[in-house]
Order: structure tokens, then C-alpha cells, then sequence
């Protein structure tokens, strides 16, 4: 059953209930009230009569007792009107059960014990379609007890109830419709904000990711729409992210294919070239050069992958770095390939230490340079700053800088802005996305930006704790884990 007319069929049974037994309840009240009068009206009548009787009695003159039932015959037509004195519902007798007058009432033999007190009793019966109020009290007259009864016709009290059932049992037809309508009207208007959310459901498991629901109002509808609205933003950006995850790793295996078909491609030709044919000692040496060279870049390739796995898997001792003799001690080291190639590097480097690894360390640096002197450019200049809450490396260089489109795919792997340059040059598209690794490792940022005519890289590093302004030594102090 849809939530919508489970709401209906619960507001209108509420209804009906609540109608019926608050009306049963009103009724009954003001049944028990007017039945309630009437037995009043009825003991008094009867407590009445019994007193008129008695005061007349005593006040005649005392007759042979065989003449009892003539007096009180001869009084109660003396107290009733002429026009009740043949229709009079009155019965009185004696304590033997004889009738002393009214034979017309036919005798109860119960209502005798329901006197409880000197007020009498009463008792309803029904009869000839007529509800009855029979009502008894006791006297004395000439020292015997006698029994006074009257009967009062309280039928228009039971008619008037059952008359009042009749009018609510239309009116609760009416409050019924009315109310099942307006419940029927209020179960849509509910559950309208959870079928707008049920038909998104049913978009989002047909693979639309983009679809959301109405999240207009404040209520718990409004708020379930907004929380399924975040956890459908928040499932299209997985599934974006991981489109993009697969997208990288099918470029990833296309570009390790690739890199490795060219060498191999080499290989084997120069090595069939080898066994197929008697060469001349220069074309020997030529074909095994090729191969030497080949193989070193496989060798290189597999390392480099090999420090991408590592960078994953490995757990890292920090240690305070020096950061200006570091960085010092480092350009040292890439200044004989920048001056073979033709190019100037220079150092500016301030004072300020880190907690990190200084081989990984090491490697993010010459990785920069190497990128630096490979971009096409006359100069590079390594810089090192520190930073409130850690140290910046920066790598600058004149060349003509890196295409707006590829700043976001620098540091994927076997990435190349320009393909062609970086494989004459023997790069494989693996040096940026090792510095990205070493980089996060240090809890921190690596940027690319241009500026001035030069392209910027920069190492935003924070390592195991805050930068010092001043120099510290290499050791002294104990290995910490990030």
C-alpha cells in the first residue's frame, strides 16, 4: 500500500473512532442527564402523592378497619384531578400484597426490593413500545405498612436519544466524507516531496548522476531532500574521480607500452642485424652501442617506475635537513650537466631547516633542475625560502613555458607538454609525478605558475614539523614519522 493512502486510510479511521466515540459519549451524558430528571420528576411525584395521602388520612375521622381500602380509594380521587382519576397510573397495597387501589398496574414482583431507604425505589420497564419509570416508597397508615407506586412515561427521553443517534450517524457520514477528502488531499500534499525524491532515485539508478530533488522546504521532507542532493553531488564527484582514475591508468598502460615498444623495437632489430649477418668491427660496435643505449633506457624506466611504487609502499624516517647547505650541496651536484648542456644555474638559498627525508629530498630537486634544463631555455636559478609552516623550493626557468591546457596532466605519468623535445632529450614522462609524490609525502604543495617571462615551480614542503628560521645541523636531534 502506497504511504499516501496509508496516511488516508489512518487520518480517516482516526476520525471515525474519534467521532464515534466522542458522540456516543456526548449522547450517553446527556441521556444519563434527562433520565436522571425524570426519575427525580417520578420520586417526587410519588413521595408527593404518598404524603398527601397520609395527611389526608390522619385528618379523618378512623373508620372499621374493613373500610381501609374504600378511604384510601375515596382519597387519592380526592387528591387527583377528576380528569386522572380513572387513568391515574397509582397502586398502592399493603404489606400482604393486597390491592388497596389502582388494579389497573400490573404488579412487579421486584420492585419491592429495590427499596433501600424511606425514599423509595424505582425501576424501568418497557412496555407496549413505552419506557416506564415504576417508582415505589413506603408508608404507614393505621399502624400497617402499605406500598405507594406511580409510573411516570419517560419514552420521549429514550425516543429523543435514539432520535440524536440517528442525527450523528449522518452527521459522521458527513465528517467522514469531508475528513477522508481532506486527508486524501493533506496524504498527497505529504508525500509529494517523497515522490519527487522516488522519480530522482529512479534517474540516478538509470545513470543520470547529475539529477536532484526539490529541497524547498524546511521540514523533515526538505531535509531528506537536501541529504540525498549532498550524496548525490557527493557520488557524481566519486564517480568523476574515478572515471578520471580509470581514464590515468588507460593512459598509464598505453604510455608504458609505448615507452617500452621503442626501445625494444631497437633491440631486437640491431641484435637480429647482429646474429643474421657478418658486420664490419664499426657496424658491430654501432649495433651494440644501440642496444647499450636501449637498455639503459629501459634500465632507467624501470627504476623510475620502481621509485614510483616505493614512494606508495615506503615508510620514511625524518631527519632536520640543513635546507641551505642542502639545496647548496645539491646545485653543486647538477652543474656539470647544466654546463655540458650550455646552460647557467644559479642558487639562492636562505637559511631555514626541515624534517624530512634528504634523499627524497634530493631527488625532487634534480628531477626540477633536469625538467628546468630540458625546457629550452638559456638559465635556471634554484631557490629556497622558508615558509611560516615549512620550506619553499623554487625552480625557475627562461624557456617558453608550459601550455595553460597542460598544467593539470604535469604530474601524471609519461605525461609530456611537448612529446617530441622530451624524448630526444631521454625523458620518459615519470620526473614530475615522482615530485608530486615526494611532495605530498611532505605534506605539502607543488604549484607551476608564469611569471615575468619565467616558469615557476614551486615546492610548498611542510615535512614532520614547522620550519626554523635558523640553521640547524643534520643530526643531533631524533628521527621522527610524519
Amino acid at each position: 500500500m502506497k504511504f499516501s493512502w496509508k496516511v488516508f486510510c489512518s487520518v480517516t479511521a482516526i476520525l471515525c473512532v474519534s467521532f464515534s466515540l466522542g458522540g456516543a459519549l456526548l449522547i450517553s451524558v446527556w441521556f444519563q442527564s434527562a433520565l436522571s430528571r425524570e426519575i427525580q420528576f417520578a420520586q417526587e411525584e410519588n413521595r408527593l402523592l404518598r404524603f398527601s395521602l397520609q395527611t389526608a388520612v390522619s385528618a379523618l375521622p378512623v373508620y372499621p378497619e374493613s373500610d381501609v381500602k374504600q378511604l384510601v380509594s375515596d382519597v387519592i380521587q380526592s387528591i387527583l384531578p377528576p380528569a386522572q382519576q380513572s387513568t391515574s397510573p397509582v397502586r398502592v397495597t399493603d404489606s400482604q400484597g393486597q390491592i388497596l387501589y389502582g388494579g389497573r398496574l400490573s404488579a412487579v414482583p421486584t420492585l419491592p426490593q429495590l427499596l433501600q431507604d424511606e425514599d423509595g425505589g424505582y425501576l424501568i420497564i418497557k412496555e407496549e413500545g413505552r419506557f416506564l419509570i415504576r417508582y415505589i416508597s413506603t408508608g404507614r397508615l393505621y399502624g400497617q405498612d402499605i406500598f405507594v407506586e406511580s409510573q411516570r412515561d419517560a419514552s420521549a427521553v429514550f425516543q429523543q436519544r435514539q432520535d440524536q443517534f440517528s442525527l450523528y450517524a449522518r452527521l459522521t457520514v458527513v465528517m467522514l466524507l469531508l475528513g477522508g477528502g481532506a486527508a486524501l488531499l493533506l496524504a498527497r500534499w505529504l508525500t509529494r516531496p517523497i515522490l519527487r525524491l522516488s522519480a530522482a532515485t529512479r534517474q540516478m539508478a538509470q545513470g543520470d548522476y547529475a539529477v536532484r530533488a526539490p529541497a524547498s522546504g524546511r521540514d523533515e521532507a526538505g531535509a531528506l531532500a537536501r541529504d540525498f542532493n549532498a550524496m548525490a553531488a557527493s557520488l557524481e564527484l566519486k564517480l568523476s574521480q574515478l572515471q578520471q582514475a580509470i581514464q590515468r591508468q588507460e593512459e598509464f598502460s598505453g604510455s608504458f607500452a609505448h615507452e617500452v615498444k621503442t626501445p625494444l623495437t631497437s633491440i631486437i632489430g640491431y641484435a637480429d642485424m647482429l646474429r643474421s649477418r657478418s658486420l664490419p668491427p664499426e657496424m658491430q660496435f654501432e649495433a651494440a652501442n644501440y642496444i647499450y643505449q636501449e637498455g639503459k633506457r629501459l634500465e632507467a624506466l624501470s627504476l623510475k617506475l620502481l621509485d614510483l611504487m616505493v614512494l606508495e609502499k615506503r615508510d620514511f624516517l625524518w631527519k632536520p635537513v640543513n635546507m641551505e647547505s642542502f639545496l647548496q650541496e645539491t646545485a653543486r651536484f647538477a652543474a656539470p650537466s647544466f654546463q655540458q648542456a650550455g646552460f647557467s644555474l644559479q642558487t639562492d638559498a636562505q637559511p631555514g631547516s626541515l624534517l624530512g627525508d634528504a634523499d627524497l629530498l634530493k631527488t625532487l630537486c634534480l628531477n626540477l633542475l633536469d625538467n628546468a634544463r630540458k625546457a629550452g631555455g638559456n638559465q635556471a636559478v634554484l631557490l629556497g625560502r622558508p615558509a611560516p609552516d615549512g620550506y619553499c623550493i623554487s625552480v625557475l626557468d627562461d624557456g617558453p613555458g608550459i601550455p595553460p591546457e597542460a598544467l593539470d596532466k604535469l604530474t601524471e605519468a609519461f605525461y609530456r607538454a611537448d612529446p617530441s623535445r622530451s624524448r630526444k632529450q631521454g625523458g620518459a614522462g615519470l620526473g614530475l609525478a615522482i615530485c608530486a609524490k615526494i611532495v605530498r609525502l611532505h605534506q605539502g604543495t607543488l604549484s607551476f605558475r608564469r611569471e615575468g617571462g619565467q616558469t615557476i615551480v614551486e615546492a610548498h614542503l611542510k615535512g614532520g614539523a614547522l620550519c626554523e628560521t635558523q640553521n640547524q645541523p643534520d643530526s643531533g636531534d631524533q628521527s621522527q614519522r610524519p
